[in-house]
């Protein structure tokens, strides 16, 4: 793969190498104008709320990894396996099940929250 080559600037008048700033030919006094550099802002895609709802409600703790909040989705995906741990006992259904029932809905709540965010972070208007 061929990789193209930068020439370094040249002075318009007398075509010597312009050292830097640049501005001046060191050869001939020429006064350069000197291409201005393009700057290219590359961002992702926006997130959708949806998907992190949906992944919140299979798991708690995937939406909030969607939308970029890794911490708390570690958090709370660790705290859906002690759930599910707790509740293949027989006793801990009876805990488990209830816990799981609150904590789902404001789990989604809080990964719509989080995508919001991060879409306003990332330059996208969030349409309420």
């Amino acid at each position: 793969m061929n990789l193209p080559t930068t020439q370094p600037p040249r002075c318009r008048s007398c075509q010597a190498i312009l050292q830097p700033p640049g501005h001046v030919c060191s050869q001939c006094n020429a006064v350069q104008q000197l291409p201005q550099q393009m700057t290219i802002q590359v961002s992702a895609p926006p997130k959708s709320v949806g998907v992190a709802v949906l992944l919140s409600f299979f798991w708690l703790g995937a939406g909030h990894i969607y939308a970029g909040k890794t911490g708390a989705g570690i958090v709370l995906a660790l705290f859906d396996g002690l759930l599910l741990l707790l509740a293949l006992t027989g006793i801990g259904l009876i805990i488990a099940l209830p816990v799981w029932i609150i904590a789902t809905p404001v789990t989604m709540a809080l990964s719509a929250s989080a995508v919001n965010q991060a879409n306003r972070r990332g330059g996208f208007t969030v349409v309420s």
